[in-house]
């Protein structure tokens, strides 16, 4: 899985902190979120880096095993995150984690999950992985179906 986060949700209204913090080492994606007419053309000029698709969908777990039958193989990247009673975002606890393992076999792997989760810096390899136990399950779980009958057998 790729995994990435949203600039908006680490640094609210500063889209170059944000960007700092997403772009660490192990996130590989990026969506840039809430970005003002003024933090545009600096963005736009430093984009060379980063991938071209921006675009989002972000169903509520209500609706997610639905909206991923129908529409995996249209999704661009998918949002993931714990939201509070507040409605704000905050990072990966363990009733979000199983949560989207209910949903994790409808995912394919080449579709970035950008982490909708307040973080700072040195706090971004453990969100990350968090959010690979979420779909470790699954990857087993294809990865097993994917072997031959007879290799099955023998394990």
């Amino acid at each position: 899985m790729i995994f990435g986060f949203s600039t908006g949700s680490i640094a609210l209204d500063d889209v170059r902190r944000g960007m700092n913090v997403a772009t660490h080492q192990r996130a590989k994606a990026i969506e840039l979120s809430a970005l003002r007419e003024e933090e545009l053309d600096p963005l736009l000029n430093s984009l060379d880096e980063l991938q071209d698709d921006l675009s989002s969908i972000d169903p509520t777990m209500q609706e997610a095993e639905a909206f991923l039958q129908c529409f995996r193989d249209r999704l661009r990247q998918v949002h993931i995150s714990y939201v509070n009673s507040q409605s704000r975002h905050e990072r990966l606890n363990y009733e979000s984690i199983m949560a989207y393992r209910r949903v994790a076999h409808w995912l394919d792997g080449s579709v970035p999950v950008i982490l909708e989760t307040p973080v700072e810096r040195d706090e971004v390899d453990e969100e990350i992985s968090a959010a690979q136990s979420v779909f470790a399950a699954a990857e087993a779980l294809f990865q097993n179906e994917q072997q031959p009958e007879k290799e099955r057998q023998q394990v």
